[in-house]
């Protein structure tokens, strides 16, 4: 390929003032580290948005666009003036109703669609007849202009394959992957306690992610009040913001432990989190892989987390955490009661845990399958 390939990203700003979701930071660490002299990169993107800088300062072009819904025919049709004036090459959305607007903008304009699915419509945490609905409006929409699919998951591939039809050769399962060169550079052990006043003796077990239906933090709150009765100096730090936050911070002074939890809101300091904590924990109902499972793992944590979607793609059962059923907090506190209380357990699954990110997950490999699934895209468009 001897031009520049136009990418043109379509993504919203998930719950604007509320932190960022992993789309955003998937596609973040894309743009940082895809080669700039085969592919110019445009985000669709709220320049007042929590990552909007965090783009740019990658070389990125970012574009003021919105979409708000379905019928959104403005948002259609600059889309449309947008891939024509700047000779867009492809169009790569990140979230269904971009999926949706997205392909047929790029089919009007001429040019194939790639979207990403990060998570499975079969596990919104909503309505059942909604899902119906709109796993039925997917199939026929964007699921049939796509011209290729990416699965966050081998899970959420079958899933697409089964539930939307969607063609196996249409569909390329692309794993998040993590900068494990750079990830833990500048990391400073402690810092975290000592900014919460948390003893350095005291087992920390972490939750980090937007405080919303999907990451269901009501169950590890549930399942904290009974890890406390048997490790009585337990402490809970609870980072991330969302809609939810007020509810959850509620729920933790109606469970009575809320002297045992630490709210910490939005950080962009992960890394040292990962640092201070002994066990993390994801009570979420649907999941691809989970970034932050990645963080904890190269950080050698070991990780409890309830068995949805592609989680087990990422965590080994018994060998690099413990996984127990979805939506069970009694199973998610004795998880995390015996990592607490068998601590050269934890440090083994911890350990194994870190290898099996540094061989399967790393940001190369998740961007090496991006540059050739580009290339491809754009080879077949040419002849």
């Amino acid at each position: 390929m001897k031009s520049t390939v136009k990418i043109l990203h379509l993504i919203p700003a998930v719950e604007e003032n509320k932190g960022v979701g992993g789309a955003e930071t998937l596609l973040l660490s894309l743009l940082k580290k895809i080669d700039r002299r085969a592919f110019y990169m445009m985000v669709a993107y709220p320049p007042d948005a929590p990552l909007a800088d965090e783009f740019k300062k990658t070389g990125a072009q970012i574009v003021p666009l919105s979409i708000k819904s379905k019928l959104d025919l403005p948002a259609l049709l600059g889309t449309v003036r947008l891939i024509r004036k700047e000779r867009v090459s492809l169009v790569h959305s990140h979230y269904p109703l971009h999926d949706y607007l997205g392909g047929i903008a790029a089919a009007l304009a001429g040019v194939p669609l790639v979207f990403t699915r990060h998570l499975s419509i079969t596990e919104f945490p909503i309505h059942q007849y909604k899902i119906w609905l709109y796993r039925g409006w997917d199939m026929m929409t964007s699921v049939k202009s796509a011209k290729k699919i990416v699965a966050a998951s081998r899970a959420i591939a079958q899933d697409l394959i089964a539930t939307e039809q969607a063609a196996a050769a249409k569909i390329e399962i692309i794993y998040a992957g993590l900068d494990i060169e750079t990830y833990a550079r500048g990391v400073q052990p402690g810092r975290i306690r000592r900014e919460f006043a948390i003893d350095p003796q005291a087992p920390l077990i972490g939750i980090v992610g937007r405080i919303n239906a999907q990451k269901a933090h009501q169950f590890f709150l549930q399942a904290a009040r009974e890890v406390i009765m048997a490790v009585p100096g337990a402490r809970f730090l609870i980072v991330g913001d969302g809609p939810l936050k007020s509810r959850q911070e509620a729920l933790a002074r109606d469970l009575g432990i809320a002297g045992h939890t630490v709210f910490c809101g939005y950080r962009a300091d992960i890394p040292n989190i990962m640092a201070d904590i002994d066990i993390s924990v994801l009570s979420s109902v649907s999941e691809a892989l989970a970034v932050v499972n990645l963080e904890a793992m190269l950080m050698g944590k070991p990780v409890a987390c309830f068995d949805v979607g592609g989680i087990s793609e990422l965590v080994e059962n018994g060998r690099t955490g413990i996984l127990v059923p979805p939506r069970d907090a009694h199973a998610l506190a004795q998880a995390i009661i015996y990592l607490a209380q068998n601590p050269e357990s934890a440090r083994k699954m911890g350990a194994l845990g870190r290898q099996r990110v540094q061989e399967y997950f790393t940001l190369d490999i998740m961007v090496r399958k991006h540059e050739a699934l580009y290339r491809s895209l754009c080879n077949e468009q040419a002849v």
